[in-house]
């Protein structure tokens, strides 16, 4: 198993807004990490009865026009939405959120994909005023060599916002498909959501056509 740090945020980070294939992280002071979600190592999503106040959403392909699908399990009380090649779910309130994008990956190396939307989000401080990296590294996602990617940023009407990227192009049995799983939550409410985040990222799975 691999430890991944989750960090958070509130304002919605869709990739397409950078003009790129996922969120964003880069230079900066380091922030230091809190504990957060266990990624699985393996290429095997859990199964198993989910926990109670857990649903499985299941997109497929042909919903996003992408080459494969996926599936999750996400909170009964999170609120489901499309927006482009992303799905959103929501915790009440709509400040927490996982995003699940499936917008193609610019680079074939996901640390290199990982530094490269960096650099631009360093470029665009604008957007996330006192930006801080917390780390981009490599990662085992289901199977695939991926990478995790972790930052803090200052929102004025929420304080600091923890985030986490983490980026994978998984092979299927239609062909191979980027996915940028976004973790969102204010910092001051993370341990609140911890059990969520790490029931997501241990039931996602790629599904094929």
């Amino acid at each position: 198993m691999i430890a991944v740090v989750v960090v958070a945020l509130i304002v919605r980070h869709h990739r397409a807004s950078l003009g790129t294939a996922s969120s964003q992280a880069g230079s900066g002071a380091a922030a230091t990490p809190g504990r957060g979600p266990v990624l699985a190592a393996g290429g095997a999503a859990s199964t198993g009865a989910l926990p109670a106040g857990f649903r499985t959403v299941t997109v497929p392909a042909a919903k996003l026009g992408t080459n494969a699908g996926f599936a999750v399990a996400i909170p009964d009380s999170w609120n489901v939405s499309f927006r482009g090649l992303a799905m959103y779910a929501e915790a009440p309130g709509n400040v927490t959120f996982l995003q699940i994008d499936l917008t193609t990956h610019t680079k074939a190396d996901m640390v290199a994909e990982a530094n490269y939307l960096a650099q631009i989000t360093t470029q665009q401080q604008h957007k996330f005023p006192g930006y801080r990296a917390v780390s981009i590294r490599r990662a085992n996602i289901r199977g695939g060599s991926g990478a995790a990617w972790e930052f803090t940023w200052q929102n004025p009407a929420v304080g600091t916002m923890r985030s986490l990227d983490l980026l994978v192009i998984a092979s299927t049995r239609t062909g191979q498909q980027s996915y940028a799983l976004y973790m969102s939550a204010p910092a001051a409410t993370w341990n609140r959501h911890l059990a969520a985040f790490d029931e997501e990222t241990h039931t996602f799975q790629p599904t094929a056509g």
